[in-house]
């Protein structure tokens, strides 16, 4: 479910995370597509900005859950253990980490794919 977007953003889903209305697999600076994701896939965005350890990674744990295969989250953070925790998260779970970057001394962005979920049996 969306909420209304906030002045000059995007609309808010109801479990924290900006629905960037992208599909991914589209460059939206550049128009170019990655031929590897989907042209269905979602784009979402999570900020965990300002939170610690655990806590960023069990919300994006959470929401990944909640995407279907092939969404995209964006995770911006700015606790640097992070950098080791999430693509652990993304090996443990089964989603794919497409990239990190960090773009400060605090300040870190990831994007993750999320991957199938598992069989609850």
């Amino acid at each position: 479910m969306l909420t209304p977007p906030s002045p000059g953003g995007s609309p808010q889903t109801g479990d924290g995370t900006t629905d960037t209305g992208t599909r991914d697999g589209a460059d939206t600076a550049t128009g170019a597509e990655n031929v590897a994701d989907t042209a269905t896939a979602t784009a979402r965005t999570l900020d965990v900005s300002g939170l610690l350890c655990p806590l960023p990674v069990l919300r994006a744990a959470k929401v990944l859950r909640s995407l279907a295969p092939s969404d995209t989250l964006e995770i911006l953070a700015s606790d640097p253990r992070t950098w080791e925790d999430i693509p652990a998260l993304c090996a443990r779970a089964g989603h794919t980490l497409h990239d990190r970057v960090r773009e400060g001394e605090r300040r870190f962005r990831y994007r993750v794919r999320a991957g199938t979920r598992p069989d609850p049996s």
